[in-house]
């Protein structure tokens, strides 16, 4: 009859026989039908890994400082987690505006880096792959003081030599090591 050719009280148990990555057998479920002689054949269900995604934290410095250079790691599922899936964090690389390394220092000039995360090794089990996201690095100027240092001189005497004293020098560095402004020196009379 036509009514007995709908499987409408049927109920089906199938199994699958993993739940990580990788291609896995499905079996369909056990049918009982009076008006039908049910095959059964397996399939497959293939999961492919999901991406974690290790961004690296825009963060700024002053010059003299080491910066601290952070990551974030994203996309887990269920009750995955660094402990369980990172065997090796990552570690993260400076590289400038010609994309050299940069060594990770207190001696690093003012300016702009890309902040280059890699080297995450993941637990031989995982169900993950790994997207890299790059992060900025400002490094401002140190503050530098340059203080005229106080003379004298009789009027009419030509100007003593003037010096000057400088305070907030990083790194080794000294007054020989400024540059030589752009701009044209300019000479004041003192009065």
């Amino acid at each position: 009859s036509a009514a007995s050719n709908v499987l409408e009280d049927m109920k089906s148990m199938s199994m699958i026989t993993g739940t990580t990555v990788g291609r896995w057998s499905t079996v369909a479920g056990a049918f009982l039908s009076d008006d039908f002689d049910i095959t059964y054949r397996p399939g497959t269900l293939t999961i492919v890994p999901d991406t974690l995604t290790v961004q690296a934290i825009d963060t700024s410095s002053v010059y003299g400082q080491t910066p601290l250079l952070r990551d974030t790691i994203t996309g887990y599922h269920y009750e995955d987690a660094d402990s369980t899936e990172i065997v090796t964090p990552p570690v993260n690389t400076l590289k400038d505006n010609a994309n050299n390394t940069v060594a990770i220092s207190n001696d690093i000039d003012a300016g702009l880096y890309s902040i280059v995360p890699g080297g995450v090794v993941l637990s031989n089990d995982s169900n993950y792959i790994i997207k890299y996201l790059n992060g900025t690095l400002n490094v401002s100027k140190a503050p530098l003081v340059e203080l005229a240092k106080d003379t004298s001189r009789y009027f009419g005497d030509p100007n003593p030599n003037f010096a000057s004293a400088y305070t907030g020098c990083l790194n080794g560095a000294g007054p020989a090591d400024l540059r030589t402004p752009l701009a044209n020196i300019v000479t004041f009379s003192i009065f």
